[in-house]
């Protein structure tokens, strides 16, 4: 099998996909199809292309799992300047999360967090590009975590975006919620870049 370079899957994902598949597409090419070498590209890739995606509610574990991958070498997902605003951020950080209050009581949130209590009240309360929550009660959740339980922080849309993957403590998750037949599709299709990554 051939590689393709980071360029020709982003000229790919620019030109064939919208806000609503970006993602999905970038994981299909990278990691079922296995057409980008390594795990660095694909990490720039995903830092590149994430903040554009819109409605993630019904791939929430999709995104735990690119995030995960990324993870083994987070300095690629960001800029110079986003690793510099990382670096500067105290040992305690508050973060926010505009969420539905169904998610506020489950182990396993979603990943995006902000700094700005402002944007997560926006997320939650105006923004109307996740069809799949429309209808649903809202709520934000503040948290203070360690600044080395961060993944990313993401500036490009003055949003001060925080990548964070802890769990609730007090939450539970439902089956539904587990989605097993995802997590086994996508927890070792590159097993090259971690052996029992996501196992």
């Amino acid at each position: 099998m051939e590689y393709m370079t980071k360029e020709d899957i982003s000229d790919i994902i620019v030109m064939h996909s919208n806000s609503y598949n970006c993602l999905s597409m970038l994981m299909n090419i990278c990691c079922q199809e296995r057409r980008i070498e390594k795990v660095e590209d694909f990490a720039e890739l995903l830092g590149e292309n994430y903040s554009t995606c819109d409605n993630l509610y019904n791939d929430r574990w999709l995104v735990r799992i690119a995030f995960t991958y990324a993870s083994l070498c987070k300095e690629k997902l960001m800029t110079t300047e986003e690793l510099e605003i990382l670096k500067n951020l105290p040992d305690k950080v508050t973060i926010y999360r505009g969420m539905t209050v169904e998610e506020s009581t489950k182990e396993h949130q979603g990943v995006s967090w902000t700094l700005d209590k402002k944007v997560a009240e926006f997320f939650a309360y105006q923004y109307i590009r996740n069809p799949s929550t429309a209808d649903k009660p809202k709520t934000v959740v503040e948290k203070v975590i360690d600044k080395s339980e961060i993944i990313a922080v993401f500036w490009g849309r003055g949003e001060q975006e925080i990548i964070y993957m802890g769990t609730n403590e007090d939450g539970v998750d439902t089956d539904e919620d587990d989605n097993l037949e995802a997590e086994e599709k996508w927890m070792n299709c590159r097993d090259d870049w971690g052996m029992g990554l996501l196992g």
